[in-house]
């Protein structure tokens, strides 16, 4: 037999012994008893797997306590039952020593000037100061002030009664002060969960307002849908390809279409090339039998539709929501020159195929895949495809008086059909000289065409420069100026709103600093208030 230990558990001191009884199964004696031990004076009894807990108090009548029908011999000598091992057997009693006994060994000058002799008074004052001392080791939080008050109250009596309590007092004021700090706490966390509450509700109106900023900021930098003058060389085109997943042919190609007397087509890589992507791109149709050295400049862009209108399209190799497209494709479009190094234009991996073949992912319509290109031609040099004449780029035509490039004249034809009398008053007659004018107010129209983003405040200041030579020398031009003051306003909005969205984004950055502080507070005031809500153990109160 051997003592384990002795641990103040609680408002008790527990000492646990066990006992090993060898070659269990062989015994012939009736009654067997372990060696002596010392301990307090109540006592309980454990088996290694049925625990048994009382509280007893044993004296002449009682020497002994136990149970006659506590563990089954058949249970205990069953194979593999786990009670016998080698043949012992092994028995661990836990047993309390009093509270009186502990607190009395503790503080034996505690009941010295005692004045009741009476045993049940006595007996009666201990009592209470046994359920005082119950009373202070129970968490703060389950304790009202009228509990410390009343605990203060009998903490009272028993002193005026002899008792010496005062580390008891102490304990009472240390119990006092945990229950402020604690109510202090609860107080502190509901108002820091309150902030971080407002603070996260201001990070998320914030966040909403930048969204709204930036979009109104996107709809400032977006080309103006309604262009100073439509344009014949522009052009939207679709191409609805039947079958697309059970296509096995590598390359795959439009029918020739007509931009701007230019011929063009579309093709596709429909298995991807070199990489699981759609390798999708723009191409000059009859590219091998032009002439040397003919070059077209041209804005495009390509894009694949969604075809559930509640999803999205993709368009050169980025996102847009069918609502919005038409605020975000001129921002999309890529201008370059086609020649004769460069009859095609487009990307390898602009659009995944994975994402295209995905079920219900809205690209694939009853087997059609439909792509969407809008081509503006800017200027070509060298031939036409579809045309009549033989001009080239050095020749010129005359239209109303001026002498143009062929690639002008569309553009300048267009130009005086809307605004017949804007020339009227153009009283130059140098051929050489009209000429120059001209090329100048279709500059002027190009560089009022940019986004606002691509404009500087010196462009728009020499744009008016310009457009006041042309006022000068007799054009009528009040819907060119409409157009200058509407393009500063918008460059106006662009620059305020580029300062909106950086000062949103660093109020964002800096409420969001503040939740995570907040939130670092909060664990600590919680730990702080999760360690005031803590009984103290009777060690601690006595």
């Amino acid at each position: 037999m051997h003592q384990d230990c002795t641990t103040i558990m609680g408002e008790h001191s527990m000492k646990k012994i066990t006992w090993t009884i060898k070659n269990f199964s062989s015994l012939q004696r009736e009654k067997l008893c372990s060696d002596p031990f010392v301990a307090g004076l109540g006592t309980s009894m454990l088996g290694p797997v049925h625990r048994q807990n009382e509280q007893k108090w044993f004296g002449e009548e009682s020497p002994r306590w136990g149970r006659v029908s506590m563990f089954p011999l058949n249970e205990i000598h069953a194979k593999e039952s786990g009670y016998l091992v080698n043949g012992e057997f092994k028995i661990v009693a836990e047993i309390e020593m009093e509270l009186v006994s502990r607190l009395l060994e503790r503080h034996p000058e505690i009941a010295s000037d005692i004045r009741t002799k009476n045993p049940n008074l006595r007996m009666g004052y201990m009592s209470l100061l046994l359920s005082l001392i119950e009373t202070l080791r129970q968490s703060p939080h389950k304790l009202s002030k009228t509990d410390l008050a009343e605990a203060d109250a009998a903490l009272g009596s028993l002193t005026n009664a002899g008792f010496k309590l005062d580390w008891l007092e102490k304990k009472l004021d240390e119990m006092a002060e945990k229950k402020e700090k604690e109510e202090a706490g609860e107080a502190r966390v509901r108002e820091i969960e309150e902030d971080l509450k407002d603070l996260n509700q201001k990070c998320s109106d914030l966040e909403a307002q930048l969204e709204k900023q930036k979009l109104e900021l996107l709809e400032v930098l977006v080309l103006d849908r309604r262009t100073i003058m439509e344009k014949q060389s522009r052009k939207k085109i679709t191409w609805t390809i039947k079958n697309f997943s059970s296509l096995q042919c590598q390359k795959l190609c439009s029918d020739p279409f007509v931009v701007a007397r230019c011929k063009w087509r579309l093709c596709t890589y429909p298995k991807g090339k070199n990489v699981d992507y759609l390798f999708l791109f723009l191409e000059v149709a009859d590219h091998d039998s032009l002439p040397c050295g003919w070059r077209r400049n041209v804005r495009y862009s390509l894009s694949i539709i969604n075809q559930n209108s509640v999803k999205r399209s993709r368009q050169n190799g980025d996102y847009l929501f069918l609502n919005h497209c038409s605020l975000f494709q001129e921002l999309l479009y890529e201008q370059k020159w086609f020649d004769e190094k460069t009859p095609r234009r487009g990307r390898v991996s602009m659009f995944p195929l994975n994402e295209i073949h995905a079920k219900e992912s809205g690209y694939l319509v009853n087997g059609e895949l439909k792509i969407v290109a809008e081509i503006e031609v800017i200027e070509v040099l060298g031939k036409f495809d579809v045309t009549e004449e033989t001009s080239t780029i050095t020749e010129t035509m005359d239209v109303n008086g001026f002498q143009l490039l062929p690639s002008q004249m569309e553009l300048v034809s267009r130009l005086l059909e809307r605004h017949p009398d804007i020339a009227s008053e153009f009283s130059t007659k140098n051929p050489n000289l009209r000429t120059g004018y001209m090329s100048l107010l279709l500059s002027i129209i190009e560089t009022l065409r940019q986004s606002p983003h691509e404009l500087s405040n010196t462009d728009l200041a020499e744009a008016d420069a310009a457009l006041g030579s042309m006022a000068n020398a007799g054009f009528k031009l009040d819907w060119l100026e409409n157009k200058l003051d509407e393009m500063a306003e918008k460059k106006e909005k662009e620059e305020g709103g580029e300062i909106r969205v950086r000062e949103i984004e660093e109020e964002l950055k800096d409420l969001k600093q503040k939740c995570l502080d907040l939130e670092v507070q909060l664990e600590k005031e919680k730990l702080e208030l999760s360690a005031a809500k803590a009984p103290i153990s009777f060690d601690d109160v006595m």
